[in-house]
């Protein structure tokens, strides 16, 4: 970032360059999505699953694995590994999670104090299973087939997702039971439905270069010229101002357009105290992509302020032509009495001074200061 400032006729320019204003990423899920496509993936466990295609559907049909005779202690299985979700995310965007929504139970004929649990579940790149580990604690429901769901919008399971490796039909998931056994039942473990979600955002609406933005005060007021750079699908700019630089003023609202062009806009009736300038970028929905850097413009010098009656009884009424922002009356020990703050600027404003002594008091209006008398 570059930034001048140079001083010329009692105006300030500000010259700024910016780079890649952007837009917050904005995540949405895809439809949840089943797979006929199951496999046994034996890198861990030992005992297999059968009916691994009947997981697409919540339909009573399971993917089950149960050992042949009632055993005491724990087996593990191996992976139920389903894949083929058939995703198509748009190569242009940005994987944000993955979640997944495993409906499962223990379907033994009784239930004696043997239990299934969760031993590893992964997510599964270009057909093997990879990153972290999800397995959650506790048994799984006896009886009841009931979904439970691992990650989230903005889960990646310690791994890096792009469009290709969701879209690919080796992306999926990989999941290992630990079936723990007493004599005399046979525990089952079955899964009806895994679902996937994959949670992804599209490019900027908005991604803008602001190459560079100026303010330069002219007769006809203050003049702001930038030039950006517009990929995609173009936004706008709201041109804000400020006597302060805390409190902004929308001005008017540019859209922006495809490519490199420069812009103008022209502020006729400026503040005369110091002025503050930036620029609002809106993506095309209307929200806030990001700012500019603050532009401001010096003092103008209001010669054409009129302060009357002089010498006053009780209201003093200043007006101009001019916009004015702020108004300030002192004593002639230079003690402040009252002030007033006009963020938008206003050509009229009225002091009651009806409770001050005669005496001489000095106004400000904005840098200007006039000699006032009370009689």
């Amino acid at each position: 970032m570059k930034h001048f400032v140079l001083t010329s006729a009692g105006l300030i320019l500000a010259i700024i360059f910016l780079v890649n204003v952007a837009s917050a990423q904005t995540c949405t899920g895809s439809a949840p999505a089943g797979s006929t496509t199951g496999t046994n993936n034996t890198s861990v466990g030992t005992l297999a699953w059968a009916g691994t295609g009947n997981t697409a559907a919540l339909d009573g049909s399971y993917a089950s694995a149960a050992p042949l005779v009632a055993l005491l202690g724990t087996v593990t299985t191996e992976y139920l590994q389903i894949t083929k979700f058939g995703f198509s995310i748009p190569n242009t965007y940005t994987i944000c999670g993955v979640s997944a929504t495993i409906s499962r139970a223990n379907t033994a004929l009784v239930s004696i104090g043997e239990s299934i649990s969760d031993n590893s579940l992964l997510l599964v790149k270009a057909g093997t299973p990879t990153g972290s580990n999800h397995a959650a604690g506790g048994a799984w429901p006896f009886a009841t087939i009931t979904a439970a769901t691992y990650g989230n919008s903005t889960d990646g399971w310690a791994s890096t997702w792009l469009p290709s490796d969701i879209n690919n039909s080796g992306f999926g998931i990989a999941l290992s039971a630990n079936i723990n056994g007493v004599l005399g039942v046979i525990p089952i473990a079955s899964v009806d439905q895994i679902t996937m979600t994959v949670y992804s955002s599209p490019p900027a609406t908005l991604a803008i270069d602001l190459v560079n933005f100026t303010v330069q005060g002219e007769t006809a007021g203050n003049v702001l010229n930038w030039t950006a750079n517009a990929t995609g699908v173009a936004g706008s700019f709201v041109v804000q101002r400020s006597g302060d630089g805390a409190n902004w003023q929308d001005m008017t609202t540019v859209n922006a357009a495809i490519g490199e062009d420069g812009y103008s806009y022209t502020d006729a009736t400026p503040l005369s105290g110091e002025t503050f300038y930036r620029l609002e970028v809106l993506n095309l929905d209307g929200s806030v992509a990001g700012y500019s850097v603050i532009a401001t413009v010096a003092a103008r010098t209001l010669t054409t302020v009129r302060t009357y009656p002089n010498p006053f009884t009780d209201m003093i009424n200043i007006t101009s032509p001019n916009h004015f922002s702020r108004v300030i009356l002192r004593d002639a020990m230079g003690r402040t009495l009252q002030v007033k703050e006009y963020g938008s600027g206003v050509n009229n404003a009225q002091l009651n001074a009806a409770s001050v002594p005669s005496g001489l008091y000095f106004g400000q209006v904005d840098a200007a200061i006039y000699k006032l008398n009370k009689k």
